[in-house]
This record gives C-alpha cells, sequence and structure tokens, in this order.
C-alpha cells in the first residue's frame, strides 16, 4: 500500500515512543550546540519542544562520537562533554516526558571545534596616496566563524579607517603626498565563542604605482532551475596571482555566496526568477585590491520529474501538492560528471576519457616486485608510473577528465598528458600526530562526485583516523576538505557502545548526503538499532531523514530519497517504521515527504 505524504521540516526529528493521549501534543524538536575539544556544555534542551510539565526522561549515554551526555539535577537540561580526540559534527537523542507520563524523543547536533584561541595574524599591504583600499585582514587569521569588531578609525600616520557592516576593512592615507611612508592600524576580531585576538596592518605608501593595478570586469552565470552556481569569477581579471578575499554574504535579492577556492558558489533566492547581483573583491600578489559586479540569471525548474516508488510511478516538480501517480516510466539521470572508485579499476582496468588505465605488479630478480601504472590508448601503451622494492602504487580513482593514483601517502592525477601531484591538498590532515602513523588513500565514487578518504592509525594506543575531500562540479584538480573522524576502537567496544557505519554517499546542489546506519549496545543487547540520511549544511540547518535509504536519484535537476520499511529498534522498544518517498527542496534543502509505503509492499522499494 502506498499514500501520499506530508511536508518534513529540516530542524524537527520525532520519534514517538508512547501511545498516550497526552503524548499526542509533546513534540520534540532537534537542537544544534557547539563547544570546543573536551570542554563540557550545558544545552537547554527543553527550550524549543512543545507540551505541558516537560522533562527529560532518559538520555544516549554516549554519543555518535563517544561523547558523554548527563541529565542535570531539576532534569531540564543536559551535559554533554566531547571526547578528548573527537571534532566535527557529534550527535544524540534524548527522551522527554510531559505531566501526563506521554513521551516522545529529539536529536541534538554538537559541533566541536578544536580549544585554540582564534590566532591573529599581522598584514602588509601598498597604497597610494588618495588611494581607498579594501583589505581583508581576517584571510590569514584563523578560527571559527570571525568577524572585525573594532579597528583604530585614524592610524598612526595620517590615514583614516572605517569598518564597514559586512565586515570589510577600508583603509585611506588623507595627508599630502610626501614620498615612501608608513603606516599601521590595529584592528580586534573575535570568534564565534566571542574570544578575541587583535593584529596589525602595515601600510607602505608611494607616490605612484608600482606596476599596473589589477584590473576587474564585470561576470555573467547562470543559474539553471534554482540550483547552485560555481562563477570562476577571477577568470575575466587581469593581475599578477589573483586571490578572493571577500563577497557580499548576501546578494541583491536575497540569495548567497560563498568563496570556494578561487570561485564564488552562488545559492539563489527562494521561489525567485530573474536577475540577481553581487559584488566581490580581489587581490594581487602586491596586496592592491579591486572589486566587480556578478549579475547571475536565474531560472526556476518547470519540467516535472517521474519516480518510481513502492510499484508506482509519481510524477511531481517536487511539492506534495503536485505529485500524482503516472503511467509515464520513470526517468532518472547519470551524473553529470564521470566519477569511479578504486574498485573499478580492478580487473583490467577500466576507461577515462577515453583513456584505459590499469595496474600491473610484477616480480624481481632481487625478491622484491615492479608496481606500474600504464595508460592505453587504441593499444599504445604508456608508463605512467613505477615504483620498485616496498613501495605501493594503486589507482584511487577518476573525476571527470582525471585519473587519480597514489605512491604511498602521496597522491597524483593524470590528464592524459600531464601529471599533477596533489598530496598538499591531504598531508597536513590525513596523518595522526604521531609520528610513526601513516595512512592509505582510496576513492569512493557516489553521486556525480569522488571522494577521496584517507585512513590512518597507529601500531602504539588502537587509533584511527578517517578524513574525508570531495572533488566535483568540474574541479578536477580541486579537493574541498569535508572532515575527519578520530577514534579509539576500545572505545566503541567498551561495554556500553555506539557505532556508526556509512552506507552511502550522494552529492548533490552543492551538497554533500550521507546515509548510515547506528547501533547502540549496553554491553549485552542492542538498545538502539536505526538509519538516517544526513546532510553536510552549507546554508541551512542539516536535513535529517530517518530511514533505511534503498535509492538517491537524480532526475530533472531534482534529488529524491527513498526509504525500505524496517523494524526500529530505540531504547529497547521495537517498532515498524514504513518505507517512504522524498523530496529535497532545492530552494531552502529541506525534506518533503511525498509518499508512503505501507506493510511488507515497503521492504524492498
Amino acid at each position: 500500500m502506498h499514500s501520499l505524504g506530508k511536508y518534513l521540516l529540516p530542524a524537527l526529528c520525532i520519534t514517538a515512543l508512547a501511545s498516550s493521549p497526552a503524548a499526542a501534543v509533546t513534540m520534540g524538536s532537534m537542537d544544534l550546540a557547539a563547544t570546543t575539544i573536551g570542554e563540557p556544555v550545558s544545552i537547554d534542551v527543553l527550550s524549543n519542544d512543545t507540551g505541558v510539565g516537560l522533562i527529560i526522561k532518559s538520555v544516549n549515554e554516549s554519543s555518535v562520537g563517544w561523547g558523554k551526555v548527563s541529565i542535570s539535577e531539576d532534569e531540564k537540561s543536559l551535559t554533554y562533554t566531547p571526547h578528548p580526540s573527537y571534532t566535527g559534527h557529534d550527535e544524540f537523542w534524548y527522551v522527554l516526558e510531559n505531566s501526563f507520563g506521554g513521551t516522545t524523543a529529539a536529536k541534538v547536533i554538537v559541533h566541536v571545534v578544536d580549544n585554540e584561541w582564534p590566532e591573529a595574524n599581522g598584514d602588509v599591504i601598498r597604497a597610494t596616496y588618495g588611494e581607498s583600499v579594501n583589505i581583508p585582514v581576517l584571510a590569514n587569521d584563523t578560527g571559527v566563524e570571525l568577524k572585525v569588531v573594532n579597528v583604530n578609525e585614524g592610524s598612526i600616520n595620517q590615514g583614516q579607517v572605517v569598518l564597514g557592516e559586512n565586515g570589510l576593512v577600508t583603509y585611506q592615507q588623507v595627508g599630502e603626498p610626501r614620498g615612501d611612508q608608513t603606516d599601521e592600524f590595529w584592528y580586534v576580531f573575535e570568534d564565534k565563542w566571542g574570544r578575541k585576538n587583535a593584529a596589525k596592518v602595515t601600510i607602505h605608501l608611494s607616490e605612484e604605482n608600482r606596476g599596473g593595478w589589477p584590473v576587474a570586469r564585470e561576470d555573467k552565470a547562470v543559474s539553471k532551475n534554482g540550483l547552485r552556481v560555481m562563477i570562476p569569477v577571477l577568470d575575466n581579471d587581469t593581475g599578477n596571482d589573483l586571490t578572493l578575499k571577500s563577497t557580499n554574504e548576501w546578494t541583491q535579492n536575497g540569495g548567497k555566496t560563498l568563496i570556494e577556492k578561487g570561485f564564488i558558489r552562488y545559492m539563489p533566492p527562494a521561489d525567485f526568477t530573474g536577475t540577481d547581483a553581487f559584488w566581490y573583491v580581489f587581490e594581487d600578489s602586491q596586496g592592491r585590491t579591486n572589486s566587480a559586479k556578478v549579475e547571475v540569471e536565474v531560472t526556476q525548474n518547470t519540467e516535472l520529474s517521474v519516480v518510481r516508488f513502492c510499484g508506482v510511478n509519481y510524477q511531481t516538480d517536487g511539492t506534495l501538492e503536485n505529485t500524482v501517480s503516472t503511467s509515464l516510466p520513470a526517468a532518472p539521470v547519470g551524473p553529470k560528471y564521470l566519477a569511479l572508485s578504486r574498485t573499478d579499476f580492478t580487473n583490467g582496468g577500466a576507461i577515462v576519457d577515453g583513456r584505459r588505465y590499469y595496474r600491473e605488479v610484477l616480480a624481481i630478480e632481487s625478491g622484491g616486485y615492479s608496481d606500474k601504472i600504464w595508460m592505453d590508448i587504441d593499444g599504445v601503451k604508456t608508463k605512467i608510473a613505477e615504483v620498485s622494492e616496498n613501495v605501493s602504487i594503486y589507482p584511487v580513482g577518476a573525476f571527470n577528465k582525471h585519473f587519480y593514483y597514489s605512491i604511498g601517502d602521496n597522491l597524483y592525477a593524470h590528464d592524459g598528458a600531464v601529471t599533477t601531484e596533489l598530496t598538499h591538498f591531504i598531508e597536513d590532515v590525513a596523518g595522526l600526530s604521531d609520528e610513526a602513523s601513516s595512512y592509505s588513500i582510496i576513492g569512493e565514487a557516489y553521486g556525480g562526485a569522488l571522494y577521496i578518504r584517507t585512513i590512518s592509525g597507529t601500531s602504539g594506543p588502537q587509533v584511527a583516523k578517517n578524513s574525508y575531500w570531495r572533488i566535483s562540479d568540474g574541479l578536477d584538480l580541486e579537493l574541498s576538505y569535508i572532515g575527519s573522524k578520530t577514534s579509539a576502537y576500545t572505545d566503541i567496544f567498551s561495554p556500553d557502545y555506539v557505532n556508526r557505519v556509512v552506507r552511502d554517499k550522494f552529492y548533490f546542489n552543492g551538497l554533500d548526503y550521507a546515509s548510515y546506519s547506528v547501533t547502540a549496545s549496553d554491553g549485552e543487547v542492542v538498545t538502539t538499532s536505526t538509519f538516517e540520511l544526513t546532510q553536510q549544511y552549507l546554508d541551512n540547518t542539516p536535513v535529517t531523514i530517518e530511514g533505511l535509504v534503498s535509492r538517491l536519484i537524480e532526475s530533472n535537476d531534482r534529488f529524491f530519497v527513498i526509504t525500505n520499511g524496517r523494524h526500529d529498534t530505540r531504547d529497547g522498544s521495537v517498532s515498524w517504521v514504513n518505507g517512504k518517498l522524498y523530496a529535497i527542496d532545492n530552494s531552502n534543502d529541506s525534506a518533503v515527504e511525498l509518499a508512503t509505503c505501507t506493510g511488507t509492499d515497503s521492504l524492498f522499494n
């Protein structure tokens, strides 16, 4: 059996644990919190829940990331203490109870960051008399969600400094030209937790420009079907070693922008069609800045998608009200870019942009082996790389027009003619602090993207670290760091443990999705066994969909999630959960429940 569903808010995760009538009016909402590594934080989880006389009845004492959770004496708040070696997003569940005995559960997500104080680094720029210079002072500082809170409005040598509403610092020398001079001022900034630091800006003044000033040119782009778009804004600007320094966080019509590795990722406003605009600031090798305007033409998706679920084909525009059964065939589409995993290169290799890459291992007289990577184009073979003795070389994967391989701890990309080393993207993150640790490099292809995963460990304490990067959006030689998980094996099996296993991934509309299973035990029996799909947030609260994900589908620039029915165990109670069909709303990345499959029909959607 199947039925149409409902709209699922991204910040809401509700699990009914009792059938009392009073429980029907008790709702638990997902909570977000942040802390630094090893630092306890008190979380007022009931503040956004709904019900009469609410208290916290129980909580997972161990979080997904092996943190510890306890209930306050008044049963109104929780204290979360992260694992000493853990950073990243952690999560756990709690059960709340109303005054009538009705219960419900909700999830808490905690962002754990390094506890280092924000680091300040001085800036040095060049300017001429009378020139107004925008200075991206935070570009070389380190911390979480940094913002400038104060500046010296007057510099030490007749300069004026202005702190703009968007945090942009502007300097102008107002004194008469008097040859080469040095000026300076200080600025103060703070991080997410209000911790402050300060740094000095030094300005070298001259009466004439030294070399041509960088030239800015207006850019135009298209956001097709309301999707995010990567804009190479520097491609038409001129100057030496140009780098992006800042951009309007909010655009003219309410869109958002984010700098990613020399590109600007643009997110259009919800339900907007027409021309949007924003400005960006860039800098050359001498610290001279310029800015340009970007106009983005935003179109909306007018084509419908057809998705098969629970034995029925549904035609939809991604909304519940416009989802109907149809006789039209389902039409999922493949990814825009080629993406191959490491395993695709076994048994004769794989084809990348017309080139076959494969590995060859041969024994040598010394008793070791010779390890080679070959490229074959229409029978013409070219040796790409070779190692011998005890060093291994492995195919890692492929994306778009590049093949990736590893030699020991080093990562390389080959485009058919040129080899580019990419080790600098991963070497400072992949290994553990133990000098004896090493790491392996694995490529995993999901949803039109190649995920580079490094796994490191030591022979001493049983510690492992998994780190992830993504190659996507046609940027073959750019790795976007996603995050790392560090864990002690002994923590997993001591007697209360939580085990989280990633089952699938997908990349769509600038966001990473991961489906996983969570198993918790009290040392004797499994107390919790559940499944979820989570979204790595970019602009909004991350979406969480409960369910055993069976398929992740892209169709006509829409992303669909299909879950199977299953038995769910939570805090020792077993219940049946129906399979569902969801669409991700491109305007706000929330999940929309389109249909439900009941009973055993939903076991294999």
